[in-house]
């Protein structure tokens, strides 16, 4: 899975400008739709879609009443493990782009 940063690059053209977005490849960590590093607890109905994991902590914590679909458990198994990395990787790489859009005064 890849995300899309958009206007962080752009390129001045005759016809105006242009923005391309850099793309971050999350590896396999594009595939958690949760994923913790110690812990991971759930409290209600929670349906999570995609994989759940934790590593390198060791607790996952009610599933259920909470359900998982279209996915797996990963409970610091080498799934997790390596998601993790890729997650680390992915923030190292959008963490060093440049920020060249100023929010000041934004309304979010």
């Amino acid at each position: 899975m890849r995300i899309a940063l958009s206007g962080f690059v752009c390129l001045l053209f005759s016809v105006g400008v242009v923005c391309a977005s850099p793309i971050i490849d999350l590896g396999t960590a594009g595939s958690f739709a949760v994923l913790g590093g110690s812990t991971v607890t759930n409290t209600g109905l929670t349906a999570i879609n995609g994989n759940l994991g934790v590593s390198p902590g060791v607790s996952i914590t009610g599933f259920p009443p909470g359900t998982v679909s279209a996915g797996l458990i990963d409970n610091d198994d080498p799934a997790a493990t390596l998601a993790q990395s890729d997650l680390a990787a992915a923030y190292g790489a959008a963490a060093a782009l440049p920020c060249g859009t100023s929010l000041t005064g934004q309304d979010f």
